[in-house]
């Protein structure tokens, strides 16, 4: 695990501003107020703020927040404890990672045995002979389809005997059988354990730094399944990885396009044949996470080249539900003669692409082309249910009046049907969101193989998350942004609320994690800077950057002062009283059942005194709001 001194020796070497600023244009409108548009969502207004003070940053649009090492996460897909090695790398620290008090897989030991997995296959492939001739049959087979020693060295491609013969070898290296089952390469069977993959061409599947991360294997003839992937893990998954994206990503950005393909080999053809800007999805559809992984290299546009069959036409319609999410260009391209693009590259050559790419459909409109040939001699009901089809695949769009305009007008014009009925039926439609999956998981030391939430220790003592606000009771909503709006307030400068100290320990908090925040913040030695109680507090609390950074309250002006305290002071004390005097009513209601006398008494007596206290705060409020 990594030290809580050296995970914040990570986040001061970093300048937040300068990370942020290389995908987002900031512009400063106070003192170390930065804002710029989100890169997490798409909006034409500035809605992102970046507090370089105290190392946070906040989307009033939406609600993304945190501190520079969830920004990380967010931002290049990473888990908690690879966010920090990610910026220890920027930064040029050397990490020190010390054993925790529990064992288990590490997550640089489950690397090192995918690379040493990766020098087998290639070796199997290339350079091995065995009885039975299936190491030839491998070089024969990549061979016949364009795939010869030369582009074999260049991708890493390999080949599997199965049995135990990696297995074997990997122990034989020094690792352990927790470690091979890690990285799924090998399976427990009644007969110990055997390789995961057998008798298959195998194709590594490398993160965006070119790290091994998982392997495809795919069967020389017509067994099933055709292709099998490594399970999802915490290095590998499949609705967040593309294959290839780590050669891809320069010429993504250089061309202002990326290039989506549905295989392997058809990635490995568009980039021999000069298409460098290609990648594949890997078994799935194309994903909210795939989305956010592309857009981080601003392409203007993102094709996607599909089977011409009903799968092609599904495929289009599930990515049409990311017409929001990104600000490229969704666009597809059909090959002729339901060619692959590798058949298309080997039949006409790369001109001949090149000219189909030229002419790629707006995705959209493909998809509303394709109802609109399904509809041809329908049945009226039938037609009706199609165009119904046709505006739910548009539902996506509603927040774009402009797009929904010209879209809602090109579907009534085909359909015969009024715009104004079209609209209707896309609004009413339900917006559809793919299932990426949980997070990604963090290798650990400890009983299983990863960690599933962001850990105080990268990777040791899973969290609770945040609730989330929409889910709960207004009342319950309000005091948890009341809370933490007074927390951000006090970890900007504890001096005002210093004599409030008794009364805020005293506080019964809604999340009792903004009590633990509180009391540190509190305790902060005098002339700490805002990083250094940021610092406090998540050590504290892990979840505290998020907790911290999203306040509503205008603090641009002049520095709060004792009056501005004893306000905040006073609201939050009230709402909290508010909360115990109807649990109190609710309670005095049950002994009224149980004929409790003295416990009634009791009650009434806590309850009274509510009541005086609470109106002596909401008079102070009043006369707080009128001054």
């Amino acid at each position: 695990m990594i030290g809580n001194d050296q995970k914040e020796q990570i986040v001061q070497a970093t300048d937040f501003v300068s990370l942020v600023g290389e995908t987002v244009q900031l512009h400063e409108k106070g003192a170390g107020d930065w804002w710029g548009r989100c890169p997490f969502h798409e909006e034409r207004t500035e809605s992102f703020h970046v507090n370089a003070n105290r190392g946070l940053y906040y989307c009033f649009g939406c609600e993304a927040k945190g501190d520079v090492i969830d920004f990380v996460m967010r931002r290049e897909n990473l888990d908690f404890a690879d966010a920090l090695r990610w910026l220890a790398d920027r930064a040029g620290i050397e990490i020190r990672e010390t054993r925790g008090a529990r064992r288990g897989p590490r997550r640089n030991r489950v690397l090192s045995c995918l690379e040493e997995a990766e020098r087998r296959f290639s070796r199997n492939l290339l350079a091995r002979r065995d009885p039975a001739g299936r190491c030839d049959r491998a070089r024969a087979y990549l061979g016949g389809r364009s795939m010869g020693r030369e582009v074999s060295l260049r991708w890493g491609l390999g080949f599997a005997l199965g049995g135990q013969d990696l297995v074997n070898h990997l122990l034989d290296c020094g690792f352990s059988r927790a470690e091979i089952a890690a990285a799924d390469l090998g399976v427990e069977r009644g007969n110990g354990l055997r390789d995961r993959f057998f008798d298959r061409v195998m194709f590594p599947i490398r993160d965006e730094a070119g790290r091994t991360i998982g392997f495809g294997g795919r069967v020389m003839n017509d067994s099933k399944p055709k292709y099998l992937n490594s399970k999802d893990s915490g290095l590998f998954h499949k609705t967040k990885n593309l294959y290839a994206l780590d050669r891809a990503k320069d010429s993504i950005i250089a061309s202002g396009r990326a290039l989506i393909v549905e295989g392997y080999t058809d990635a490995i053809a568009l980039h021999e044949a000069g298409f460098a800007n290609a990648c594949a999805i890997l078994g799935t559809a194309l994903t909210h996470d795939h989305i956010r992984l592309l857009s981080r290299f601003k392409p203007r546009e993102i094709t996607s080249l599909l089977d011409g069959d009903a799968a092609g036409q599904r495929a289009a319609e599930k990515a049409l539900a990311h017409l929001g999410e990104t600000e490229a260009k969704l666009t597809c391209v059909v090959l002729p003669e339901g060619k692959d693009p590798a058949e298309y590259l080997e039949a006409y050559g790369p001109e001949a692409l090149e000219a189909e790419l030229a002419g790629a459909k707006d995705l959209a409109l493909f998809v509303i082309d394709r109802k609109v040939a399904e509809a041809q001699g329908s049945a009226p009901g039938r037609r009706r249910r199609i165009l119904g089809e046709a505006c739910a695949a548009l539902a996506p769009l509603k927040g774009n009046p402009i797009a929904l305009e010209r879209y809602s007008a090109y579907i009534a014009d085909a359909f015969d049907a009024s715009q104004e009925e079209v609209r209707r039926l896309i609004r009413e439609a339900p917006v559809r969101r793919d299932d990426a999956g949980r997070p990604a998981a963090a290798f650990v030391d400890g009983d299983g193989p990863w960690e599933t939430e962001r850990a105080a220790d990268a990777g040791v003592i899973a969290v609770e998350p945040l609730p989330d606000l929409g889910s709960l009771p207004p009342r319950q909503r309000r005091r948890i942004v009341l809370e933490r709006q007074f927390l951000a307030l006090l970890a900007d400068d504890p001096q005002p609320f210093a004599p409030h100290a008794a009364r805020i320990r005293a506080l019964s908090w809604e999340d009792p994690r903004h009590g633990v925040i509180a009391a540190v913040l509190l305790d902060a030695p005098v002339g700490s800077s805002a990083r250094d109680r940021l610092a406090l507090a998540r050590n504290a609390d892990p979840m505290a950057p998020q907790i911290l950074s999203g306040s509503e309250f205008d603090r641009s002006g002049e520095p709060w002062n004792e009056r501005d305290a004893s306000f905040v002071m006073d609201e939050l004390e009230l709402e909290t009283l508010r909360a115990e005097a109807r649990s109190l009513q609710a309670a005095l209601k049950a002994q009224e059942i149980d004929d409790d006398r003295t416990g009634a008494r009791a009650l009434l007596e806590r309850s009274a005194a509510l009541r005086e206290r609470i109106a002596m705060l909401e008079s102070r409020v009043r006369h707080w709001t009128r001054g």
